[in-house]
């Protein structure tokens, strides 16, 4: 019996290793989330909605702390599978909300007992868009703004710090020093586009963009505003598959984040006059394309990492094939961030906001020769084939071909949605609405990856950023390692070195792929990488060999090893 006690715990610890691993990803999901809200047509008088969107996978007490103002706080418990909607009260509202530059405590953290999904909506009548909010240990210290022309409120931007100590800089200029909560606010001092502009920390930070009445493109009518956290540049990719909502044209601005970044585009219209279909761009430097519906979108490829968003365009834009809704801001991630399973609910907002919008619709990336494996939980329902919407497949003559997006109306806003695939998706929201005269939009990034991808450490083939805590079935067994380098200074003699338990494996020094054999045990393997910036970036998991046998029932054998 003792036996047997024993390989019933260590069949018990197997599985809860598996389900942690299953929420472990570097993703939207997380436990820890900073939130702070920008202008939105207050001059105007109208009244302004902060929403908080929480979705659930399991049982989750959440609590909201208010930096500027404890008694603001709260908390609440959620259901596993419920979506929770919080609306800020007035003073709420005025603990969150920057217009000009200065630093505050306007800040809002938001932490949770189990992963959740947190989105944000800034709405008012006539002006409208959301964002997801990424969890702190996706955040990092080196972003770039995306915005555009504002007509004439200034472009801004907010900052919120997650240590103590953190400076903030916007090119060589250093903008604030701020504790852990609180905020640095930057409006423009003209209508200025800021798109480029590039903004550093020694500390990772929460980035968001706060733009106010911007026209777009110029020359369209119907003011709106723009939010978005921005994704740091060290999760940045090289491909990607934009889709188009069903209002059949977009606008694409695309970054470059090192000199002589060569992109390469099809599907996409360049707006801008650089006249030619492949691109050399400059860090902090862009491209703006338009892409069509009728064109599958657009397919982008780059040799350097580059930053991609996607802007719904005015309503009264000429080709527009739904006249409905207004400007918003979404952040495209890289196909290199899909991720197997994500979760989404529609915004609804409330009254107060006198709001027109009344309808969402999702967007899921996806490989065309997998894509029937996608599947739909609504609620608590167990899930299914996709049904009621359209697949439209990427740009032809292209790699864009090889993916495939699908769109979706949101039709239940009361329960959560449950995208799965196995092979990797990504999922966008929006939202449209339009009443004489009057038109709101959001449109928003709701579950991708968040991985490192300028130095990413695999082992047998699994990101650790992904699967810390990893058990190999098998003893003993031949383990591989594998760095993915995107800005290596590989020129230099060391500059990758590998760690197991703190002891370097000396002959395996610059080796980007290498193996070795390692016994039953626990090791912590890491990787220090030298980029192309002089800066070391460390990557460490823990993986555990075990033979994994369970005598209790030899019919478990076949699953574990041996």
């Amino acid at each position: 019996m003792k036996n047997n006690a024993f390989f019933i715990t260590l069949l018990s610890f197997v599985f809860l290793i598996m389900s942690q691993n299953a929420f472990a990803q570097a993703s939207t999901q997380g436990t820890d989330f900073y939130v702070a809200f920008g202008r939105n047509l207050t001059s105007f008088g109208n009244t302004i909605v902060y929403q908080i969107r929480i979705v659930a996978s399991q049982v989750a007490d959440v609590t909201l702390t208010f930096k500027a103002d404890s008694t603001l706080n709260d908390s609440i418990h959620l259901n596993a599978g419920e979506v929770y909607t919080y609306n800020l009260n007035t003073a709420q509202k005025a603990g969150v909300y920057s217009s000009s530059t200065a630093t505050s405590n306007k800040s809002l953290r938001i932490q949770s007992t189990t992963p959740v999904s947190v989105y944000a909506l800034n709405q008012t009548r006539g002006s409208a868009d959301a964002t997801n909010v990424f969890p702190v240990n996706t955040l990092g210290t080196e972003y770039y703004h995306f915005s555009y022309q504002p007509s004439s409120q200034p472009d801004s931007y907010l900052v919120i710090a997650t240590e103590n100590d953190t400076e903030v800089y916007e090119g060589a200029t250093l903008r604030a020093t701020l504790d852990a909560g609180q905020v640095y606010s930057y409006a423009d001092a003209g209508t200025t586009d800021l798109t480029g502009r590039h903004i550093t920390s020694n500390y990772p930070v929460a980035y968001f963009v706060a733009t106010d009445q911007v026209l777009l493109p110029a020359g369209t009518t119907y003011l709106e505003c723009l939010f978005q956290q921005m994704v740091p540049v060290n999760t940045w990719g090289k491909n990607f598959l934009v889709p188009v909502t069903h209002r059949g044209l977009e606008r694409v601005r695309i970054i470059a984040s090192q000199d002589n970044t060569q992109v390469t585009q099809t599907g996409g219209t360049i707006q801008l006059n650089l006249g030619a279909a492949s691109l050399t761009l400059n860090a902090g430097q862009f491209v703006e394309l338009e892409i069509s519906l009728a064109n599958g979108g657009c397919y982008i490829t780059a040799n350097k990492p580059v930053g991609v968003a996607s802007y719904l365009v005015g309503a009264s834009y000429s080709g527009l094939t739904v006249t409905k809704g207004d400007p918003a801001l979404g952040w495209i991630p890289p196909i290199e961030q899909t991720i197997s399973s994500t979760v989404i609910a529609p915004f609804v907002p409330t009254s107060a906001g006198n709001t027109v919008m009344d309808e969402h619709h999702a967007l899921i990336v996806t490989a065309k020769a997998t894509r029937s494996q996608t599947r739909l939980a609504i609620g608590t329902n167990p899930p299914t084939l996709l049904s009621g919407g359209t697949w439209t497949d990427g740009p032809a003559n292209s790699n864009g071909s090889n993916y495939s997006f699908y769109s979706l109306q949101l039709t239940n806003d009361t329960s959560s949605y449950f995208f799965t695939n196995s092979n990797g998706l990504f999922v966008l929201g929006y939202g449209l609405g339009y009443v004489s005269g009057w038109g709101e939009s959001y449109y928003y990034l709701a579950g991708a990856s968040a991985r490192l991808l300028s130095a990413a450490l695999y082992v047998n083939g699994t990101p650790c950023q992904d699967n810390d805590n990893l058990i190999f079935c098998g003893s003993p067994q031949n383990i591989s390692f594998e760095a993915n380098l995107q800005n290596a200074q590989s020129s230099t003699p060391g500059y990758l070195k590998w760690y197991i338990d703190n002891t370097e494996e000396i002959s395996e020094r610059d080796n980007e792929q290498w193996s070795k054999t390692l016994s039953r045990g626990i090791y912590l393997i890491r990787m220090e990488v030298l980029d192309v910036e002089d800066q070391w970036h460390t990557i460490s998991a823990t993986i555990t060999v075990s033979p994994c046998v369970i005598p209790v029932n030899p019919h478990l054998r076949s699953y574990f090893g041996n």
